[in-house]
């Protein structure tokens, strides 16, 4: 590892980039922006952000990370130092088949507790808030056996505002290094036009333009961008050339047909028309790209869009992630060992109608253990939720509570925030403390075939909720632990 390091570090230097080994083995690399290139911005909600002056200066800091890892990949294949440990017997014969593996990824925006410094940085760790970059990289490596993975294919989903949120899915044209990075222009421009505040339609014309002019390569993008009043279910949507999306209505899932308009960055003068549709509590909207259907299995047989509606409509859940992962399954399954030629992009978005949001803090004393326990039976009361359904919550919530009154905090000091999201179909608790930095996740699940006595002590009680639960998930964010459980109330059984 120090080897690796020695390389990762000078060549991030030569580069004009700064390397922290700060997550387990993996390298944290930083590119800062000069303060001349930053500006201070006031969002509609009133608070400032920063945003970057010129996107050719973005431009260059992105190809310069991406030189960066493509030149330490090469330094360490012909590293005299490495090889000579790939040659030694003894390591050969306690490491077997041991190999060093490195991920890419790149995220623009804010510095995660001022790391290296900088208000701004490209960052190989966080994709944002919620999700992990360095080790979902990992994972997608070895769900779809490859070991470097650069897509031209991408999604996106934020809101705009308080009652509107945009979800997008697009796919360009090519391959390799060209085509991601015409994917991060096409990303930011659609995001940057949405946040102003324009109309769907506007801001893919407007972007369509822009990536028109100097597109020497004739790169162009499918896409599909819709934009959903959380309020109403009202979806506003302009198709690009893209897949149809499958949407789930009254409980069954269709090809959504409308108008598709002509590829982005290809014909400048073309016009992009504005549709709608309309959510219903309990809807789905799939998003996916071309690589889900016509990923192919010997003799070039397709996966095919029949399949891909037949599988969504064997399913009987609403949660996003579940669909997600099936659907992913389903298609690696299908496809068995035959190897890929396109990305494989997909995006769920499930539509619960408007949400109820109360807000709960407490201590680490006994006493506040059990005034928590009383809000959540009477918020259980007041929202007249079903019997089966509230005693999966009580012994999850219990089972939380306890963990972070337990181990949390020292001498039972600190506070713990507790809020709750409801709507016609789900009920979300989110946990939030400010305690040692633990994601009760990543635990090995206990052996249940086993004798109490004989398995390790602790990791029941969080098994127990991972099975319980229709969905949980774990961020740490500004030095707090956030654990969200999502629980489908229309859902027969537990």
């Amino acid at each position: 590892v120090n080897q690796v390091a020695e390389i990762v570090h000078q060549i991030t230097a030569d580069y004009c980039g700064g390397a922290n080994k700060n997550i387990g083995d993996a390298f944290l690399l930083v590119w800062k922006f000069e303060n001349q290139f930053i500006k201070e911005v006031t969002n509609k909600q009133g608070k400032i952000e920063l945003k970057l002056k010129k996107i050719n200066r973005v431009r260059q800091i992105c190809d310069l990370a991406l030189i960066c890892f493509i030149r330490i990949l090469i330094e360490i294949n012909k590293s005299f130092k490495l090889a000579v440990y790939r040659q030694h017997k003894e390591l050969n014969a306690r490491m077997k088949n041991y190999k060093t593996r490195l991920g890419f990824g790149l995220h623009l925006g804010q510095s995660i507790e001022g790391a290296i410094g900088s208000m701004f940085k490209i960052d190989a760790s966080y994709l944002s808030t919620n999700v992990n970059m360095a080790n979902n990289l990992e994972e997608n490596t070895k769900t779809f056996k490859k070991e470097l993975i650069m897509s031209g294919d991408f999604y996106d989903y934020f809101p705009l505002d308080n009652d509107r949120f945009a979800i997008l899915i697009a796919d360009v044209s090519g391959k390799g290094i060209p085509a991601a990075l015409f994917m991060m222009r096409t990303k930011s421009l659609i995001k940057s036009l949405l946040e102003t505040g324009i109309s769907v339609d506007g801001a893919i014309q407007r972007a369509h333009v822009q990536l028109c002019d100097n597109n020497d390569a004739s790169m162009f993008v499918t896409c599909w961008c819709g934009v959903i009043n959380r309020k109403t279910g009202e979806v506003e949507y302009v198709n690009a050339g893209h897949n149809p999306p499958v949407i789930r209505s009254h409980g069954v899932y269709h090809y959504l047909k409308g108008k598709a308009n002509l590829v982005m960055g290809g014909y400048k003068n073309a016009n992009y028309d504005r549709q709608t549709f309309k959510l219903e509590p309990g809807d789905v909207i799939f998003l996916y790209t071309d690589g889900i259907t016509e990923a192919t299995k010997g003799n070039n047989i397709f996966y095919g869009e029949d399949r891909l509606l037949d599988y969504l409509n064997s399913t009987t859940t609403i949660n996003a992630r579940s669909i997600t992962e099936g659907v992913i399954k389903d298609t690696l399954d299908f496809v068995g060992e035959h190897e890929q030629s396109d990305d494989m992009t997909l995006l769920t978005f499930t539509y619960f109608g408007e949400v109820e949001y109360t807000r709960y803090e407490y201590g680490c004393e006994p006493s506040d253990y059990d005034q928590a326990h009383k809000d959540l039976n009477d918020y259980i009361k007041s929202h007249h939720i079903a019997h089966d359904k509230k005693e999966t919550i009580v012994i999850c919530f219990e089972e939380i509570l306890t963990n972070i009154i337990k181990y949390s905090y020292e001498e039972n000091k600190g506070e713990i925030v507790i809020r709750y999201y409801i709507s016609k179909e789900q009920l979300s608790i989110v946990f939030i403390d400010s305690g040692k930095k633990f994601n009760p996740l990543k635990k090995d699940d206990p052996d249940v075939t086993l004798q109490a006595k004989e398995r390790k002590i602790g990791g029941l009680g969080i098994y127990m909720v991972k099975n319980m639960v229709d969905d949980i998930y774990y961020s740490y964010q500004e030095k707090h632990n956030i654990l969200m459980i999502n629980i489908l109330l229309n859902k027969k059984g537990n």
